[in-house]
C-alpha cells in the first residue's frame, strides 16, 4: 500500500508539476516509505527517503515561501529525521536536526500567533529536543525543555479542554518531567505525577482514546 501510494504521488506530481497539493502528497509518501522501511531496521534507507522528501518540501517553499502546509511539512521532516538519527544513536546528528525543526516551527508560531495546532507542534518538538538532550546525558538541559513543554501544554489544555491531542501531549510531558525529577526533586516529581494522573482522568472521563503505553507511563 505504501509503495502504491508513492507511485501514484510520483506519477501525478510529475504530470502536474505546479500542483502543490500533489507535491505535498509526494513528500508525505516518501516519508511514509521512510517510516515503513525504518520499522524493518532499515534506518539508512529511511533517512534517504526523508532526504528525498525534504527536497520536495524545499521545492514547494521555493515556489511559495508563505505556504503553511509546506512549512509545517518541512519542520516535521526534520523532526522525523531527528527521530531516525536517534534510533541510529547519531546523537549529534539528531540534535542538529531537532534544533532545526524547532527553529522552523517557531517561525510558524510567530507568523500565526494563537494557532493552537502550530503551538502543539512546536512544543512536541521541544519535548523531542529534551529526549535527545537526555540521551546525550545533558539532564538539566533536557529538564528545561520538558518543563517548558509541560507548562505550555498546561496552558493549551486550559484553552482547549476537549482536545484529545493537547491532553495527550500534556500527559506525556508531565510524565517526562516526573521521570527527570524523580531522583533529586521528589516533591516536584510527585506534583508532576499528580498532574499526569489528572490529565489521564480527564481523558478517561471524556471518553478519549488512551493507548496502553500512555496508561502505563503514568502508573
Amino acid at each position: 500500500a505504501v509503495n502504491a501510494a508513492l507511485e501514484v504521488a510520483e506519477t501525478l506530481s510529475g504530470q502536474r508539476p505546479g500542483d502543490t497539493g500533489w507535491l505535498g502528497r509526494l513528500a508525505a509518501s516518501r516519508e511514509w516509505m521512510g517510516d515503513w522501511v525504518a520499522s524493518g531496521s532499515g534506518i539508512e534507507a529511511a533517512l534517504r527517503a526523508y532526504e528525498e522528501a525534504r527536497e520536495v518540501w524545499e521545492r514547494m517553499l521555493a515556489e511559495d515561501p508563505d505556504g503553511r502546509s509546506a512549512a509545517f511539512g518541512y519542520a516535521e521532516n526534520y523532526s522525523g529525521t531527528a527521530h531516525l538519527l536517534l534510533l541510529q544513536w547519531d546523537l549529534d546528528g539528531a540534535l542538529a536536526a531537532v534544533r532545526r525543526a524547532v527553529e522552523l516551527q517557531e517561525r510558524q508560531v510567530e507568523i500565526a500567533p494563537g494557532d493552537r495546532e502550530a503551538e502543539c507542534r512546536l512544543w512536541r518538538i521541544h519535548r523531542q529536543l529534551g529526549d535527545v538532550l537526555q540521551a546525550q546525558g545533558k539532564r538539566s538541559e533536557a529538564l528545561r525543555e520538558h518543563r517548558g513543554a509541560a507548562y505550555a501544554f498546561e496552558r493549551l489544555a486550559e484553552q482547549a479542554p476537549d482536545s484529545a491531542i493537547v491532553q495527550e501531549h500534556l500527559l506525556l510531558s508531565c510524565c517526562r518531567v516526573a521521570e527527570l525529577t524523580a531522583d533529586g526533586r521528589r516533591s516536584e516529581a510527585r506534583r508532576w505525577c499528580q498532574k499526569a494522573i489528572a490529565a489521564l482522568t480527564r481523558m478517561e472521563q471524556a471518553g478519549m482514546h488512551i493507548r496502553p503505553d500512555q496508561r502505563a507511563s503514568v502508573w
